[in-house]
């Protein structure tokens, strides 16, 4: 069981936003990360984006470079839910997957929790289950790790390769666990091996009473519910 696994990544140079917007992550059980440089930022994407839940991008005052850079990482990125941050109430004000700041990392908690269930599906405070499937094989080289989970993929694609497959199978998991709002991914290290995490939200059912249940089976009636149960504390 785990609490707190949403993973964020923030681009933007406002570190008053950034040690807000951590504060209140905290708060939900959420984390942060958070990159000045968009070229770092990118970069690290580049290498690590598997590991990230939703990606913001603070925009300023959406000039035409703060506009340029978000239509780049959007391409660079497709599958990464990206949400951003503008100042003032402009564009921000009431547009789902945005922000206005300035951010209060007490008075907007709401706010924050909101985006996070719009973007990803599930509250970051969920408890979820994980499994982990951990194997000693030749293991995955680093620049295969995101690409694992594209249809029809295959890391080896020599004539004697080991492994028979349609390269399927990885596509599809991942779309299963995204549609009960889960989490995949992987880390491997070649010629050590590779582990697939999984992160599936806790079933909490709501659990009736003996009661409830004979009166929806028609096997008590409310009066003879009511009669049985007059005595009782």
């Amino acid at each position: 069981r785990r609490e707190g696994w949403v993973d964020v990544a923030l681009i933007g140079s406002d570190e008053a936003t950034g040690k807000s917007l951590d504060t209140l992550l905290q708060g939900l059980g959420a984390r942060l990360r958070c990159f000045h440089d968009a070229a770092q930022g990118q970069a690290w994407l580049d290498a690590c984006g598997h590991r990230v839940d939703l990606l913001l991008v603070d925009m300023g005052n959406a000039d035409s470079t703060a506009t340029q850079r978000l239509s780049e990482i959007r391409d660079r990125y497709p599958k990464l839910p990206v949400a951003t941050l503008f100042d003032g109430q402009g564009p921000a004000a009431g547009v789902k997957g945005s922000l206005a700041k300035p951010i209060d990392a007490v008075a907007d908690e709401t706010r924050v929790e909101r985006l996070l269930h719009d973007m990803i599906g599930t509250p970051p405070a969920q408890t979820m289950l994980e499994i982990c499937v951990r194997d000693s094989g030749c293991g995955i080289a680093a620049e295969h790790l995101d690409k694992v989970f594209e249809r029809f993929h295959q890391v080896d694609t020599s004539q004697t390769r080991e492994q028979r497959g349609t390269g399927l199978g990885l596509a599809i998991c991942q779309q299963i666990i995204h549609h009960y709002h889960g989490k995949l991914w992987v880390e491997s290290e070649p010629g050590v091996g590779t582990t697939f995490h999984v992160l599936l939200p806790e079933a909490r059912e709501e659990k009736k009473k003996l009661g409830e249940i004979l009166l929806e089976k028609g096997l008590l009636s409310e009066d003879q519910l009511s009669e049985a149960l007059k005595d009782q504390v």
